[in-house]
């Protein structure tokens, strides 16, 4: 029998030793580290509002000769009669005495109410506003539009109906009790008239105050417009004498005033 020397047994025992020590099942296996990205889930929030902008400058669109086009006033919107002197226009201004014919002085753009020229009205000033009458013996309505100062009374500036030729007073108009876009508002209605029509606009405004006229419109009180008319007005001596005054200086100063007769003389 034989026998492996004892160094050659030493070997083999530490071999198999280490070859069961590699086959260990209880062995754990750590791999290399590698970078790893976190992913953390966010929630998204709305974006704030933005806040109120004032606008620098606002576009609009308007009809430059003024509304309405069925208008019974020569020139209802005054974009025709601002002058830098006096002639046979739609509208006429005069000093507070009636007896001096003044220039017409204008505002434009967005102080008007309609069209792009509008009338200013200084305290004293008188303004008179040529039209025609209603056909077919039906009523008449008028409107018009004047921005006062703040702090002035709408009743500041009075308008007045009065028949061209004559300057009898036909209505003053009533006021509106409330503004629309800051512009006090003139309206009435009045009886069929067999003479032309006209506007007669004065004011009590203070010294210093200015007031911005527009829209001035006449028209038939055909049903369509809730209006009904009324009587004449009854208005102050003082008033009547200065309409007398702006009568006679537009009948002096007037081409043609005087109509042709309607029979021709012999």
């Amino acid at each position: 029998m034989s026998f492996l020397p004892r160094s050659k047994t030493a070997f083999f025992a530490a071999a198999f030793a280490i070859y069961l020590s590699g086959c260990n099942v209880a062995e754990e296996v750590n791999p290399a580290e590698t970078s790893s990205t976190t992913t953390s889930s966010t929630t998204t929030q709305p974006e704030p509002e933005p806040s109120a902008v004032v606008p620098k400058r606002t576009v609009f669109v308007r009809n430059p000769l003024g509304e309405p086009a069925a208008n019974l006033l020569v020139d209802g919107d005054f974009e025709l009669s601002i002058t830098a002197g006096g002639g046979q226009y739609g509208w006429r201004k005069f000093n507070s005495g009636g007896s001096v014919e003044i220039a017409m002085t204008a505002e434009t753009g967005g102080l008007c109410r309609t069209g792009l020229t509008c009338a200013r009205f200084k305290k004293g000033e008188i303004m008179f506003g040529r039209g025609t009458a209603a056909a077919l013996n039906k009523g008449h309505v008028m409107s018009v539009y004047a921005r006062v100062p703040e702090g002035i009374a709408c009743q500041k500036v009075n308008v007045i109906a009065v028949e061209c030729d004559t300057f009898k007073p036909l209505k003053a108009s009533a006021t509106e009790p409330d503004l629309e876009n800051g512009f006090c508002h003139y309206k009435d209605t009045f009886a069929p008239s067999s003479s032309a029509v006209c506007l007669y606009l004065t004011n009590t405004l203070p010294a210093d105050a200015v007031a911005i006229v527009d829209s001035a419109v006449l028209a038939p009180n055909d049903g369509t417009v809730p209006y009904q008319y009324s009587l004449e007005p009854d208005l102050p001596a003082g008033t009547l004498l200065t309409m007398q005054n702006v009568r006679d200086l537009i009948h002096r100063t007037t081409r043609f005033e005087k109509p042709a007769p309607s029979v021709p003389p012999p």
